[in-house]
């Protein structure tokens, strides 16, 4: 499979289907609309799937070059005053990335046609008594019912609870006629090697 054709998978309309058999791994810092690449990556004899990487034009010099919106990853300490959400928009930009996501939390919209999205990472703040922090920021996100500052609607969490056992998941939005689409990707890294465990649409 080329990076384009890879690129049309993620779009759709199988892209559930898609990421459960090839992994997408992205690198982001970026925050809203800018060019991405994606590109093969080269196996070992020990993967189980094709992999492929998404991150940024500048920071990447092969592969297919694509628009998309990126959501940053921010701290739970800066954010202690409200969560604030990225619009995703309805026009331009149709795929949405954010970095992998290994104790982080994914806090987004209910509604498909006025999407807010915000990548959170737990509180850096020292103790060494607590529990997994990343477990921590979902109980507290869940058990507040915590909504957008810049939105009133009704918000969505995908947090560590629903990931615990596995090295990380990758996010990604696709957009088509009904708004957009958030897509998980569960990646276990036992046995050295990168091995999807699950695939799911989220909205």
């Amino acid at each position: 499979m080329t990076p384009g054709e890879a690129l049309g998978m993620l779009r759709g309309p199988t892209t559930r289907e898609f990421l459960f058999s090839t992994i997408v791994s992205p690198a982001s810092r970026t925050s809203g609309a800018a060019e991405f690449t994606i590109d093969t990556v080269v196996a070992s004899n020990t993967d189980r799937h094709p992999m492929f990487r998404v991150t940024e034009r500048a920071n990447q010099a092969t592969g297919v070059v694509f628009d998309a919106v990126s959501v940053p990853m921010r701290n739970r300490d800066a954010l202690a005053a409200g969560i604030d959400g990225l619009q995703l928009p309805n026009a331009g930009p149709d795929i949405m990335v954010t970095g992998q996501l290994t104790s982080c939390a994914f806090m987004y919209s209910a509604d498909k046609n006025n999407m807010f999205c915000a990548h959170i990472e737990p509180t850096r703040a020292a103790n060494p008594t607590r529990i997994n922090r990343g477990v921590e920021l979902g109980v507290q996100l869940n058990g507040t019912g915590e909504t957008f500052t810049n939105d009133a609607g009704a918000v969505r969490y995908f947090t560590k609870l629903a990931y615990q056992d596995l090295h990380h998941v990758n996010i990604f939005g696709v957009r088509r006629g009904d708004g957009w689409s958030l897509y998980v990707q569960g990646i276990s890294t036992a046995g050295g090697s990168q091995t999807i465990v699950f695939s799911k649409q989220m909205i």
